[in-house]
């Protein structure tokens, strides 16, 4: 695949998954309880610098030279396409099966349910796991340290996110969440 139109469709997919989310962002419950407003700052803090770092790097990172990933031009961009398709059509699938109770923030919404269909099946928080497939994909493309350190970025921010959503979970849902919870794996079926 050459790897100029490996960039138009990670940008295709990228466009897809940002019109999926507000179109759907629309349809939501009312939240009942959510998070402090400096966590959510925070996380916003984190999303901001990997998204720097992965789709804009900064001038001092620039060097298209420095740290490149030593795959070849056209292996990079298979598999950057390929993660990048994947992490988005699992990210849109966990969200439409996730329906009204979905939310930017951790929140607990009036008449929530706990979701355990679909790709909830195979791991807690599918949203995240097919973003961060995506970004890492996005990584490959590009191939630079930065990229990686902004991939690194987001997966912090999410896990933290993740630990927040677990306690808001299991005080909503209490046993059922537990049961949920030693049954299936957070982010990599069977791993983590």
């Amino acid at each position: 695949m050459n790897p100029r139109l490996a960039q138009w469709i990670d940008l295709g997919c990228w466009v897809v998954f940002c019109l999926t989310w507000l179109v759907a962002a629309a349809r939501v419950k009312r939240d009942k309880r959510s998070e402090p407003l400096g966590m959510r700052f925070a996380q916003l803090l984190l999303y901001a610098a990997g998204a720097i770092l992965l789709f804009d790097r900064p001038w001092f990172l620039a060097n298209p030279t420095m740290w490149r990933l030593s795959l070849g031009p056209v292996a990079r961009a298979w598999l950057s396409v390929a993660f990048t398709a994947a992490g988005i059509g699992l990210a849109i699938d966990a969200r439409i099966v996730l329906g009204r109770n979905w939310s930017g923030r951790v929140t607990v919404k009036e008449g929530h349910e706990l979701v355990v269909r679909g790709p909830y099946r195979l791991v807690r928080h599918p949203i995240y796991t097919g973003l961060l497939l995506a970004f890492l994909g996005t990584a490959i493309l590009h191939a630079q340290a930065a990229d990686f350190a902004g991939v690194a970025i987001f997966a912090f921010a999410y896990v933290a996110k993740l630990r927040e959503e677990e306690r808001f979970m299991q005080a909503e849902f209490g046993e059922a969440y537990a049961s949920y919870r030693a049954r299936v794996k957070a982010l990599i079926p069977f791993v983590v």
